[in-house]
């Protein structure tokens, strides 16, 4: 097999996530994703002192133009205005302390790079940051699907294809630092595995994988704090994989094993130290008099939920004594997930989780029918992490309101559950068949054309109108470019092909196929 069918390959489906990440930048307008005004202020700031940016004299706050600093103008819970007021937002100085200070909560690379293409016009300076970060997401995944191993460039393509839409394709294509550890996180381990998998120095696809590695752990590094976490999580998870391949030549492996991850502890110890380690636990008990349940059991009830929030899942209607009313009553305790999109502010319908869990079930179910138990025990690793983490969160806040939590934190590491659930060591027969294939490239297509339409909907007639009402004369949208139906139109196009070129033309063809993937079913 020539090596031009796998670039051929690679590149179509990179091509289909940069068509796709595109059409999401352009269906919300600037501050829409979640803490974007402390975002954009940081981004503004990064590069000292400038007229969109000066010193406020009290070493705390700064002054910005009010379009930075204030662009949620739109966000409410429940959301109830459209993002039509983003029209009356002034370029006036304002004063405001929603700003990440040297040595602060998140890392300074991020906003350093983003800070390089802040111009005078806020708006279009968003959406030339959106696209960037959209294309170094495209480098990265076209860097891994051309250079691993085909069983691994399988796992990363399909994990990528059923995870990614709403959430993660959503924060990619934003101006949060979640794009970049969701970008990082998500390819980082699959280069790691590759690495493990094949030590020849002399192989040119050996320094392009290293390079890969390196590249995804800076980009997530940079980015949040909680990526060393993450990276950490995925490292032993591969090593667990690997564990019946690392075991004869264990004497070798050891000594990079132990200081990846002594590095990794180390670095999230300094990193996250002052932001977690700090703060005292609390685990409350069941209050029977009041009828209040046990906080960490009721949070453990609905982790199924939140994670199907991470396909654009809803809030329970019914979750255990979260009612409103409750507030105040004494030991209630709320779960502390929230859901949807944004700043947890977009909610979409139903039929777009369905159609991502029917996805992730199909590939699931087909890459279990082949068992290893290293597999499932590093899956199983990494749920028992998350869930840990989950639960530590909530109780250094004493299982209060405090600290929400939202989906967009575990995207990174959803990514490489799925992927390593996705690993098959076969890779030379097709994953699915041909109708199963066309089952996840429709539910792909629906999830992330129905998505896009309320999202955009959402910001553009409110959150009250009907998403599927075109002819409504829009509060917000674009001056320049194509209508909310041509992009709607070109989304739905965009999500289809972006399903064609992962599943089908990964799951569904044989890896020793040189042509194009023809959509075709046999009779």
């Amino acid at each position: 097999m020539t090596k031009t069918p796998v670039r051929i390959r690679a590149v179509w489906a990179v091509v289909a996530f940069l068509m796709l990440g595109t059409s999401w930048a352009f269906a919300s307008p600037h501050g829409s994703s979640a803490d974007d005004d402390y975002h954009l202020t940081t981004i503004w700031c990064s590069q000292g002192y400038t007229n969109y940016c000066q010193d406020a004299g009290d070493d705390v706050g700064v002054l910005v133009p009010r379009i930075i600093a204030y662009p949620a103008c739109y966000v409410t819970w429940p959301a109830t205005i459209s993002a039509g007021c983003v029209n009356d937002v002034t370029y006036d100085l304002i004063y405001t302390t929603r700003i990440n200070p040297p040595g602060g909560a998140y890392p300074e690379g991020f906003y350093n790079v983003m800070g390089r293409l802040a111009g005078m016009d806020v708006p279009a300076s968003v959406q030339i940051m959106r696209v960037t970060n959209v294309l170094i997401a495209s480098g990265f995944l076209l860097l891994a699907l051309s250079s691993l191993q085909r069983s691994l460039a399988r796992a990363v393509a399909l994990a990528w294809a059923v995870g990614i839409i709403p959430l993660g394709v959503f924060f990619i294509a934003s101006t949060n630092p979640s794009s970049w550890i969701i970008t990082g996180v998500g390819l980082y381990w699959a280069f790691l595995l590759s690495l493990l998998r094949d030590h020849n120095f002399r192989r040119a696809s050996f320094w392009i994988r290293v390079a890969g590695l390196l590249g995804t752990a800076t980009l997530a590094l940079v980015a949040r704090s909680d990526a060393a976490i993450y990276l950490l999580t995925s490292t032993i998870a591969v090593l667990i994989v690997e564990t019946p391949r690392l075991l004869p030549r264990w004497k070798s492996i050891l000594p990079f094993a132990i200081a990846g991850i002594v590095g990794l502890v180390g670095f999230a110890y300094i990193a996250l130290r002052d932001r977690y380690l700090g703060w005292p636990m609390s685990w409350p008990g069941s209050q029977t008099a009041t009828d209040q349940p046990n906080p960490v059991l009721k949070t453990l009830l609905e982790v199924p939920s939140f994670l199907v929030g991470l396909l654009g899942g809803q809030e329970p209607g019914f979750v255990l004594s979260e009612s409103g009313v409750n507030q105040g009553v004494d030991g209630y305790r709320p779960t502390g997930l929230v859901y949807g999109l944004g700043w947890t502010d977009v909610q979409v319908p139903s039929i777009v989780a369905i159609s991502g869990l029917v996805a992730v079930v199909v590939v699931l179910t087909v890459g279990l029918n082949s068992y290893r138990r290293s597999r499932l025990v590093a899956a199983s690793f990494i749920l028992v992490a998350v869930v840990g983490q989950i639960l530590i969160m909530r109780s250094m806040v004493d299982f209060i309101a405090f600290w929400e939590i939202q989906p967009r934190y575990f995207m990174p590491i959803f990514l490489v559950l799925l992927g390593v659930l996705l690993l098959r060591p076969n890779s030379r027969k097709p994953m699915l068949t041909r109708a199963q294939a066309l089952v996840v490239v429709l539910s792909i297509a629906v999830a992330g054309s129905v998505s896009w339409m309320a999202t955009a909907a959402r910001y553009a007639i409110g959150p009250e109108a009907a998403f599927t009402n075109f002819g409504q004369t829009a509060d917000w949208w674009w001056e320049f470019g194509p209508s909310r139906l041509v992009w709607f139109c070109l989304t739905v196009i965009f999500s289809t092909v972006w399903g064609l070129a992962t599943v089908w033309n990964y799951g569904a063809r044989s890896p020793r196929s040189a042509r194009p993937a023809s959509f075709q079913l046999q009779r």
